[in-house]
């Protein structure tokens, strides 16, 4: 979903509807800088039925150097993109013993340019999910969800899909949160106007997980995950990886992170095996009304240097300073029509 930088909430009756704006920059231990600006617009509205909102955001980022711990999704680390996002859900009352049940979908289109321009596109749906509340965060369950991305040149489309069966979401076992999905994970390449009955290029099917627990000791929140994915990259290469992360965050300003990773590559038909690992700290501040983000990290990553010429994981460090402000546009409240109880 949308990372937005907004956020609203709607009383029984009424819409709220926000506009803000993002802008910043980023400069990097290897005397590069980046610059990326966003716009969000958020609408929620609630009745005494259900609630809904629908979110949008348009970003773009220029010379932008992906995080060290990053998946191999880019050939070089310097990249610039352009995207549109949407995230649509609809949470309707349910009487008996469901609170709600929500159809969360979220899509979007952009250009990312890294030696030539490509189009990338994803779409992600959650089926009927249903939730329960309580006190601290909702108990979701749902049937089915699915996410699929592709990035599309003038000859070919490199497409990535995964689909799970009884996605868990906030389970409570004893003082743990855990999140749950398993399913599986899908590549495969295409090359355009090909007949229909015509086969992929390359194609590849795997086991896929997402697991998380998650705990909370006063303002200590500690998280340890593991997930496989299936991902395409800029440059047409195709990927299946298992991440493990551990994550400790005190508050909203301190947060370390530890990962390791190995990734199954496919630039034509030949298989790359690759490890990863490393951690990063990461201190925020908010000063004069500008969102300060220091990171240090260190590790060894496909993203050690700028702009590498090997395309393999190799040890670096690196230290980020972004700065970036955001501005509310727009806020509105309305009320909203409801069927009388």
């Amino acid at each position: 979903m949308i990372a937005l930088s907004v956020s609203a909430a709607a009383e029984p009756g009424e819409r709220v509807d926000t506009v803000s704006a993002t802008a910043g920059a980023t400069g990097e231990s290897e005397r590069a800088a980046s610059g990326h600006a966003s716009v969000d617009a958020l609408l929620v509205g609630s009745t005494a039925e259900g609630s809904g909102f629908l979110a949008g955001r348009l970003s773009g980022f220029v010379d932008r150097l992906p995080w060290l711990g990053a998946r191999r999704e880019l050939a070089l680390a310097r990249y610039s993109a352009l995207d549109a996002d949407l995230v649509i859900d609809a949470a309707r009352e349910v009487s008996g013993a469901i609170d709600t049940l929500g159809f969360p979908v979220e899509m979007g289109a952009g250009l990312i340019a890294q030696h030539e321009l490509k189009v990338r596109l994803h779409i992600g749906v959650t089926m009927a999910e249903m939730c329960w509340k309580r006190d601290d965060e909702p108990m979701c369950v749902s049937p089915i969800a699915m996410r699929a991305t592709g990035i599309l040149d003038d000859v070919r489309s490199s497409n990535a899909v995964m689909g799970y069966v009884g996605a868990l979401r906030g389970i409570h076992v004893g003082p743990l949160r855990v999140d749950a999905r398993l399913g599986g994970a899908w590549i495969e390449r295409l090359r355009k106007n090909w007949p229909e009955s015509s086969q992929p290029e390359f194609e590849s099917m795997m086991l896929a997980w997402d697991l998380a627990v998650r705990s909370r000791i006063g303002d200590l929140a500690l998280a340890l995950a593991t997930r496989r994915e299936s991902f395409v990259a800029v440059d047409s290469a195709l990927a299946f990886e298992d991440r493990a992360e551990l994550v400790a965050a005190f508050g909203e300003r301190f947060i370390a992170t530890a990962f390791a990773t190995r990734t199954r590559l496919w630039r034509g038909l030949e298989l790359t095996v690759a490890d990863s690992y490393g951690g990063e700290v990461a201190l925020a501040a908010r000063l004069a009304g500008f969102d300060i983000v220091t990171r240090v990290a260190a590790g060894r990553s496909f993203y050690s240097s700028l702009d590498a010429a090997e395309d393999q994981p190799a040890f670096g460090v690196r230290a980020t300073l972004d700065i970036s402000r955001t501005f509310e546009l727009y806020r509105g409240v309305a009320k909203t029509a409801s069927k009388a109880p």
